[in-house]
């Protein structure tokens, strides 16, 4: 169960990050990662593509935790991060 509110998530695109994003946000797939899960039954309201040279997305993620709340274990795991989604409101506190 989440709470209603906005939520930022941090992924990674591999090699076609246009089109690992367009399928996060169809509502009809086959689910394989966890935030399938939940933009299958919930509405994207924006996306930001980083390009690099190298992998950002731990980086990334452990920034935004430092402001938002981490849904623990979320898209986490195969790296060491506590989250990579985290609530950022309507009621959300900051950390």
């Amino acid at each position: 169960m989440f709470k209603k509110g906005i939520y930022l998530y941090v992924g990674s695109g591999g090699r076609s990050p246009l089109r690992r994003v367009a399928r996060h946000i169809r509502k009809h797939k086959r689910k394989f990662w966890h935030i399938d899960f939940l933009s299958a039954r919930s509405k994207v309201i924006g996306a930001f593509i980083l390009e690099a040279n190298i992998s950002l997305e731990c980086t990334i993620a452990h920034a935004i935790g430092k402001r938002f709340r981490p849904v623990p274990g979320f898209g986490a795991s195969d790296c060491k991060c506590d989250s990579h989604l985290f609530f950022a409101g309507p009621e959300a506190k900051e950390v």
